[in-house]
């Protein structure tokens, strides 16, 4: 099941992301908060001359997801030039998979940056 445009304008948003969050949200939202985004960094993302879907397949059992998503989630808010939208893995592991190797299926955090 390919990723449509459709599909991606429903997965949730960061905020809807983290209010479901059933497991790891206050380290999720301490690291969230620490996140400082060097400003060449911020600067290239800033820059870019359209905005670029990012979907993210993660869920928040998984430490790596808790380290490296919020700082996605932080470039997304200071930039403005990343619409990033988040799947949960296991409730779509057929989408999740079309975007690792086999041998890699399953790892979680995934981002998919998506050419406009």
């Amino acid at each position: 099941m390919p990723l449509t445009a459709e599909r991606l304008a429903g997965a949730m948003t960061p905020a809807e992301y983290m209010a479901q969050m059933k497991l790891n949200r206050e380290p999720f939202q301490q690291v969230l908060a620490r996140v400082e985004i060097p400003a060449e960094v911020r600067e290239f993302f800033a820059a870019l001359p359209e905005p670029l879907d990012v979907a993210v397949f993660t869920e928040d059992f998984c430490g790596d997801a808790v380290l490296a998503v919020p700082v996605l989630f932080r470039l997304a808010e200071e930039t403005g030039t990343l619409r990033v939208r988040v799947f949960l893995r296991d409730a779509d592991p057929e989408l999740a998979a079309e975007y690792l190797p086999p041998e890699r299926r399953g790892t979680v955090p995934v981002f998919v940056f998506l050419a406009p």
